[in-house]
């Protein structure tokens, strides 16, 4: 699986996780999932993650 496909696939994930939570949590679930698939859209073109940006994301998916 290419890190662009990893990458949908945790979006995917966040939108599943999305739909059975509360207000507050649905929209971070929404907004990681955004990020999920830009990331995914830049791996897609050859353009690489910034260190402190995956690292971030890391940490958000981490928090879930």
């Amino acid at each position: 699986m290419s890190k662009a496909d990893e990458y949908r696939q945790f979006a995917n994930d966040c939108i599943v996780l999305a739909r059975t939570t509360s207000d507050d949590q649905r929209e971070q679930f929404l907004e990681l999932a955004k990020k999920w698939r830009s990331d995914a859209e830049s791996s897609d073109r050859g353009t690489e993650l910034r260190p402190k940006e995956a690292a971030k994301a890391s940490e958000m998916a981490a928090e879930e």
